[in-house]
C-alpha cells in the first residue's frame, strides 16, 4: 500500500524518526554541554534517518536496521527489568500500566524491523518507485518479475529511475 508513491510503512517510520526528533530537540534545549550534545547529536541522527526515508537513500536501511536491532535490545531489557521487579515484589493490577506501553513499543520495534526487510521497502530504498498512476508505463520498459512475460502489465511493477 502506498501513499504519495511512498509505501504507508515508510510514512509510519518516518512520523516515528521525527516524534523522536522533536524529543531529543525539546531535550537539548535544556541540556546542559555533555548532554545537550548528545540530545543534538540524536535529533541529528532522527533528521538523517527522516530525510533517507523520505528521499529514498540506500545507506537507510541498514542504518536504520542497526538502529532498531539496538532499540529492540534496549527497550526488552527494561521491559524485563520491570517484569523482574514486578513478579518479585508481587506483581500487582497498576503494574500493567506499566507494561502495556512498554510492550506495545516492542512490539512496534519488532514490526519496523521486519518491515525494512520487506523486498518493497528494500526496492523504494535503493531507487526503485511505483509509477504515477496517471502515466502507463510500456510494456517494453517493465521488468520481468516472478517468470511474468515482459509485456504483462502489473499494478506492483517496479521500474528504476533514470537520472540525468
Amino acid at each position: 500500500m502506498t501513499l504519495l508513491r511512498r509505501p504507508l510503512g515508510v510514512w509510519i517510520l518516518a512520523a516515528w524518526c521525527a516524534a523522536q526528533a522533536g524529543v531529543a530537540a525539546v531535550f537539548g534545549l535544556d541540556a546542559g554541554r555533555l548532554t545537550g550534545l548528545a540530545a543534538w547529536s540524536f535529533c541529528a541522527m532522527q533528521v538523517i534517518f527522516l530525510v533517507g526515508l523520505l528521499l529514498p537513500w540506500r545507506l537507510t536501511r541498514p542504518l536504520l536496521l542497526v538502529y532498531v536491532a539496538a532499540s529492540i535490545l534496549g527497550v526488552a531489557v527494561v521491559l524485563w527489568f520491570f517484569v523482574f521487579v514486578g513478579v518479585a515484589w508481587g506483581v500487582r493490577g497498576h503494574d500493567f500500566s506499566i507494561l502495556a506501553p512498554i510492550a506495545a513499543y516492542l512490539l512496534f520495534l519488532a514490526w519496523s524491523l521486519f518491515y525494512l526487510f520487506h523486498p518493497d521497502v528494500s526496492d523504494y530504498l535503493s531507487g526503485l518507485i511505483l509509477p504515477p498512476l496517471s502515466e502507463p508505463v510500456a510494456p517494453e520498459a517493465q521488468a520481468p518479475s516472478n517468470g511474468r512475460p515482459a509485456n504483462m502489465p502489473s499494478a506492483t511493477t517496479m521500474v528504476r529511475l533514470t537520472r540525468p
